[in-house]
């Protein structure tokens, strides 16, 4: 290595942001398309729901994760700052208190919850991946809770509330792997390259 591996773009980025393509097009096209996909079902899903409130805070819900996502793809640093992680993992969270809180209860179809906590595991995992897991994990489990409460206060159950956040934390898991593993490699590609 030959002094500070860091220049040009990589000194506002950070090299493992570089390498993993964060703030790149083919990122920010692929989250356009999570959004608008996101978007397509919450509409579908929900053909049924009637309520102005209901529908303000199905749409302050999709607003949380897109200012989230635009955060996550757009704040310069590795690791990503505290402040911005922070922010991110309340929006995640706020975004799944929202969306889950303004639906019918009971639901009226099986696809009502699955954009919001869709939309928060990936949030999350791109905060493990930007090098903040414990933030991740910890926004993650309190989504967990928001959930069994939910679940129980929307006559499901609490348990089938839990039962909702539980297949993302596979891909939590591999979030904090990239994280804890890929992250020094890709560090030390940039830095001898």
């Amino acid at each position: 290595m030959i002094g500070n591996c860091e220049r040009g773009r990589d000194v506002e980025r950070g090299a493992v942001d570089n390498a993993f393509g964060i703030g790149s097009f083919p990122l920010w096209l692929a989250m356009g398309i999570f959004g608008c996909g996101y978007l397509v079902v919450t509409v579908y899903a929900n053909n049924d729901v009637t309520g102005v409130w209901q529908w303000i805070g199905i749409i302050a819900g999709l607003v949380f994760f897109a200012a989230g996502g635009f955060l996550i793809l757009d704040v310069p640093g590795d690791p990503l700052p505290v402040a911005a992680t922070v922010v991110i993992s309340v929006l995640a969270v706020a975004g799944v208190t929202a969306s889950l809180f303004s639906l019918p209860f009971p639901l009226t179809h099986v696809m009502q919850t699955g954009p919001p906590i869709g939309a928060s595991v990936i949030v999350l995992a791109f905060v493990a991946v930007r090098g903040r897991p414990s933030a991740a994990w910890t926004a993650s489990i309190v989504i967990s809770v928001i959930a069994t409460v939910w679940g129980h206060v929307a006559t499901q159950g609490a348990m089938w509330g839990l039962a909702v956040t539980l297949p993302g934390y596979a891909i939590m898991i591999m979030g904090s792997l990239f994280s804890l593993m890929l992250r020094p490699m890709a560090r030390g590609v940039i830095c001898t390259a």
